[in-house]
């Protein structure tokens, strides 16, 4: 996938409105999908006005480090990690922020647009 492959998804990927029911019913649909397909299990959280309002971690995974340092590097550049990850990839735009413990410079955190 390519970095404007990411940024389509991030405009298609938004909602007119949102609220923690929706959070809920998205989580879930992400859950159900992903035992439906067989694929490895993740962590997943979702975070509204700042607040976590679903987050849930599948069998095997343990701890929550790994989600906030995904969850602050999609607050502080708002794109997906993934994204970030591109770019960095491409162009060591992030390359000081790889060695920064808070944050993560790889895929799996998504922003949530409303």
């Amino acid at each position: 996938m390519t970095k404007e492959e990411v940024l389509q998804l991030e405009k298609e990927l938004s909602f007119q409105e949102f609220n923690n029911h929706a959070a809920y019913q998205l989580g879930q649909i992400i859950v159900d999908h992903i035992e439906k397909n067989h694929l490895k299990n993740v962590r997943i959280r979702i975070v509204l006005d700042g607040d976590i309002v679903f987050q849930y971690l599948m069998d095997g995974k343990k701890g929550v480090i790994w989600l906030d340092r995904k969850q602050k590097t999609v607050e502080k550049y708002g794109h997906s990690s993934y994204y970030i990850y591109l770019e960095n990839e491409e162009n060591k735009t992030y390359q000081d922020d790889e060695k920064d413990e808070s944050l993560v410079i790889c895929g799996g955190g998504f922003p949530l647009i409303i």
